[in-house]
């Protein structure tokens, strides 16, 4: 157990994407290596609680239940089958269920299960008192809408720990969310760290987070995120130019 316990340890010290090899996840390489930089900054706590919203079949889990210092998963999914997006397309989820999820984790690590708490609701429906341990991560990868961006992370500040941190994953969809989220936090003088990461990852660290003095976790970031959400703008706007343009071409 020990050994396998130290192993853990160091292909998450090596941001080793391997971890993310059993269960199918719907992130690029660059998003893993972010991803791993996180939970390696995190897991400096001797041990730390890990909640998702959007899990989906489990693969951005993977890593926090191979881990030993992860003691608690809360898995937030209401399990839909057809999900919006700001793109304006419908994505769907072919046997989006907990059952499903669970059986694949457990092929993954059967003696870390237990330790997943799943609930099959929508983040705002769920009474924040039911989070208890409070996380250390929240991580929102449900429904790419700005929308369900900020509701996800209004619910995940209230069950945060002190010195916790929320990650984003698809920012470049929901940054007009992530804007109106960091431009409240400055107006009520919260003690935030704002970090583009590698991949479509971005993370607000609170206080004194791991996330906001690790090393690496700030060589990666973009730092100034102002640049990202502009980039973030240019990019919406040129989407909208081609869409336009095939739209003549087609008619």
């Amino acid at each position: 157990m020990m050994d396998k316990e130290v192993n853990i340890a160091r292909a998450i010290a090596s941001l080793d994407t391997s971890l993310f090899r059993y269960i199918e996840s719907q992130t690029t390489d660059d998003d893993k290596y972010s991803l791993l930089a996180v939970q390696r900054a995190v897991r400096q706590k001797a041990e730390y609680v890990y909640l998702e919203i959007g899990s989906h079949l489990g693969g951005t889990l993977q890593p926090h239940l191979l881990d030993p210092r992860c003691t608690t998963i809360y898995s937030i999914d209401p399990r839909p089958l057809i999900v919006d997006d700001e793109r304006g397309e419908k994505q769907k989820y072919f046997d989006n269920s907990t059952e499903r999820m669970m059986r694949l984790l457990s092929a993954v690590a059967p003696d870390q299960v237990q330790k997943i708490r799943t609930i099959d609701k929508a983040a705002p429906e769920i009474d924040p008192q039911t989070i208890d341990p409070r996380a250390d991560l929240c991580f929102i990868d449900g429904e790419h809408t700005n929308t369900a961006a900020i509701a996800d992370f209004e619910f995940c500040i209230k069950v945060l720990a002190p010195d916790g941190a929320i990650i984003f994953h698809d920012s470049d969809l929901v940054y007009k969310g992530i804007r109106q989220l960091l431009a409240r936090l400055r107006k009520s003088d919260t003690k935030h760290f704002p970090l583009k990461l590698g991949g479509s990852v971005f993370a607000i660290a609170f206080g004194g987070s791991p996330l906001a003095s690790a090393t690496y976790i700030r060589s990666i970031s973009k730092s100034i995120h102002y640049h990202f959400l502009r980039s973030a703008v240019r990019l919406r706007l040129n989407r909208h130019k081609i869409k336009r343009k095939l739209k003549k071409r087609s008619s």
